[in-house]
């Protein structure tokens, strides 16, 4: 069962996905969360949201994930860049 304060912040989550599109920007990212047992989530297309102690990661495909700042060692996002081709 939900805390009332996790059902808060999941609500909030909630309201910000349900306007979110395939061609947000922000998908251009991936997020990933190292938990604190050395669990690691890595999602392509994913980007990361702070929301007072907690973080919400928002997917392309997964929907959304919510961590309380306390439960994981880190979060972070990346930003996704073009690799050139060197030529001789």
């Amino acid at each position: 069962m939900m805390s009332v304060e996790m059902k808060k912040v999941w609500e909030v989550a909630k309201k910000v996905d349900d306007l979110l599109r395939a061609d947000d920007e922000r998908f251009s990212r991936s997020a990933e969360v190292i938990h604190e047992d050395g669990s690691v989530m890595i999602l392509e297309n994913a980007f990361v949201e702070e929301y007072k102690d907690w973080y919400i990661v928002f997917s392309e495909h997964f929907g959304f994930h919510v961590f309380h700042k306390e439960d994981v060692y880190r979060v972070s996002q990346h930003e996704r860049i073009e690799i050139g081709v060197m030529k001789p």
